[in-house]
């Protein structure tokens, strides 16, 4: 199955969000403007920095929305361009994309005899923490395993972190999601989301991966990192059956001296209460 990423696909704006976005064209200060294809959008401005403003913009457009929300416009910058960008620049790393470095192995190697978990680990234990090395929900891939998937273009490729306010990078055509790794509440509770945020990953991930069977690998900082762990547990819960963990993260491809990207927001699976 040959998938890309969906970055470049732009939002063609109804009457009513073409109207509401010239009300977020006139707004002074730092402001987002969100919409989908199915003609939900969310504005909001705010003093918070961009990290929560397109955090709380994602939740309120989310919420009327039945298909992905995506930004449009963040203090006054074109995103559909940036998407574009984003795309381009993911081509242009892909094509160059080759191992520099066998050192990667030694972060990929890192063992601290951790046992299978039997839950996300929630945020209040840490989420930057030792990580098993296999897990039954996927199965793991090193880094030279998940340049071929890439290169063959059969893999959907998610990033799970946390938005950012400053520049970030990220691996070529992955799908940048904020808070689908981070679960709060008690360990009594933890297996579960809310169902708000339940709606998000699903609305997400019929975009990106309607298909149940589909390959779809997921990282995120290092093999000290449980976001994409905690993301894999989730989409295994939605029935996703094809899982790959890319556990040595961003920090075994950049030790490999393989191309890194700017990170572009793709959505977020955090639901405002």
């Amino acid at each position: 199955m040959t998938v890309k990423s969906i970055y470049p696909e732009t939002v063609k704006l109804n009457e009513q969000q073409q109207k509401a976005f010239k009300s977020y064209e006139d707004v002074k200060g730092n402001k987002a403007f969100l919409a989908s294809e199915n003609g939900a959008y969310a504005t909001f401005s705010s003093d918070v920095a961009n990290s929560g403003l397109l955090r709380y913009t994602f939740s309120e457009c989310q919420k009327k929305a039945s298909a992905p929300c995506q930004i449009i416009g963040l203090n006054g910058t074109d995103y559909l361009k940036e998407y574009a960008k984003f795309s381009n620049a993911s081509a242009n790393a892909i094509s160059r994309m080759k191992i520099r470095s066998e050192q990667y192995r030694l972060v990929e190697q890192q063992d601290w005899l951790m046992p299978e978990p039997d839950g996300p680990r929630i945020i209040d234990e840490g989420v930057h923490f030792a990580t098993p090395t296999q897990v039954k929900a996927a199965k793991t891939i090193d880094t030279a395993s998940l340049v071929e998937l890439i290169k063959a273009e059969k893999i959907v490729l998610i990033h799970a972190t946390m938005l950012a306010d400053s520049d970030s990078e990220t691996i070529p055509n992955a799908h940048v999601f904020d808070s689908a790794g981070i679960v709060y509440g008690q360990q009594s509770n933890k297996h579960q989301l809310d169902d708000s945020s339940i709606k998000n990953l699903e609305i997400i991930m019929r975009k990106i991966a309607p298909e149940k069977n589909q390959a779809i690998a997921v990282f995120c900082a290092s093999p000290e990192c449980w976001m994409s762990l905690n993301t894999i547990m989730r989409l295994h819960d939605l029935g996703y059956t094809n899982l790959h963990w890319y556990r040595g993260g961003l920090t075994a491809w950049m030790v490999a001296q393989l191309p890194t990207v700017k990170a572009v927001p793709f959505a977020t699976v955090w639901a405002k209460q």
